[in-house]
């Protein structure tokens, strides 16, 4: 015990005495002439997860709600670029796009773990989220793409065609899986 505690101060003694000094960094007040900021002020967007997100934006474009609306535009407005909104998440990785769905989405595993809900979901998806470009104000969608059976990626082909086909210029990424 004494030789371990002994072992113990005198490392920190050796440590301590091949420290350097602290270094003082001091930053100007405002940017030098002729620089630019270059994090643009949208590189943080808001991530949605798949299962909830017609929970929070609404199932239909007539039912996206007021307080949703009001929340991204205030955030948009303090930008000056577009918004980005991911959707994605834990569950788009077990999640089938569904072409000729007639609801947001539809839950598939009764029995599944909190962060990981696997959905099929639809066109209506596209419909909210442009919707709610046109109320609120600009925003780029990024979009999760399932690679959790990448052996089969005729469903990830389809959602990428249908969201590019939907959103258009709105499009800003795809993720390949979570």
């Amino acid at each position: 015990m004494l030789f371990a505690f002994s072992w113990l101060i005198l490392s920190l003694a050796i440590s301590s005495s091949l420290a350097g000094k602290p270094l003082d960094v001091t930053f100007p007040d405002a940017l030098p002439v002729g620089s630019h900021n270059v994090v643009d002020d949208n590189f943080i967007g808001i991530s949605w997860e798949l299962s909830s997100f017609d929970t929070l934006w609404g199932k239909t474009v007539e039912t996206i709600p007021h307080a949703m609306q009001n929340y991204l535009h205030n955030v948009i407005t303090r930008l000056s670029k577009p918004l980005r909104i991911r959707v994605g998440g834990n569950g788009m990785d077990g999640s089938t796009y569904v072409p000729n769905l007639k609801s947001f989405l539809e839950f598939t595993d009764p029995n599944a773990y909190f962060n990981d809900v696997p959905v099929n979901f639809g066109p209506i998806m596209f419909d909210v989220m442009n919707a709610m470009y046109d109320a609120v104000g600009p925003m780029q969608f990024i979009l999760g793409l399932s690679m959790r059976h990448p052996e089969d990626t005729s469903n990830v082909v389809t959602l990428a065609k249908a969201a590019e086909a939907h959103f258009g210029n709105r499009l800003d990424a795809f993720l390949l899986g979570n």
